[in-house]
């Protein structure tokens, strides 16, 4: 039984035997399937509309794939960004954390030495011969600017006895062995618990 096929190369129609699988096409002379026009077409249309399917499947999996490269590569420079912003806020606080500590420790070195100036001027200024002439026994009263002091008798050939002073700039406290003395300071001069009056004199 005689069937009409199409050429696969040329689309010309030729006949050929039911069972056969190749043939020469009359009109190019090429071997071609034995396949009848319908099923020749629909297998060609087949043919393409599943070489698009394939097209646009590698393409939306590509498409994919960049995407979500992209999108890693982005949220991981949004992360290194985060860091960096984060490390630089934390460089600049410890910078300026001692910045402050070393301006405060300045700060407070030179409110020290102003201290120990004014202290030392204040000893400056205090030290001398202090004489009381209601006291009895040791009434003179050596204070020397190094903070140390020396008791001494009226018309005595003894060396005195050793003391230390120091001020708060209002009084001033004697201290000899375990014994203690307070004098006010006034003017010029110093007044004790007694409320005797100690002269500078020199």
């Amino acid at each position: 039984m005689l069937m009409q096929g199409q050429c696969q190369h040329c689309a010309g129609i030729f006949e050929y035997e039911t069972g056969s699988e190749y043939e020469f096409c009359p009109h190019c002379g090429k071997k071609t399937y034995c396949l009848t026009p319908r099923a020749s077409k629909r297998s060609f249309q087949s043919i393409i509309a599943w070489t698009f399917a394939a097209i646009f499947a590698v393409t939306s999996i590509l498409f994919a794939s960049l995407y979500l490269s992209e999108k890693h590569s982005l949220q991981r420079t949004e992360t290194a960004l985060d860091m960096t912003e984060k490390s630089e806020a934390e460089l600049r606080s410890n910078v300026q954390a001692a910045i402050d500590a070393q301006d405060k420790q300045g700060t407070q070195a030179a409110a020290q030495d102003n201290v120990s100036e004014l202290a030392a001027e204040g000893r400056q200024a205090l030290s001398g011969i202090y004489y009381c002439q209601q006291a009895v026994g040791k009434n003179e009263l050596d204070m020397r600017s190094d903070g140390s002091a020396v008791w001494l008798n009226e018309g005595s050939n003894q060396n005195g006895w050793p003391a230390t002073w120091t001020t708060d700039g209002d009084t001033i406290t004697v201290i000899t062995g375990s014994r203690t003395e307070n004098f006010k300071i006034e003017g010029a001069d110093l007044i004790d618990a007694r409320g005797n009056r100690w002269l500078h004199i020199r």
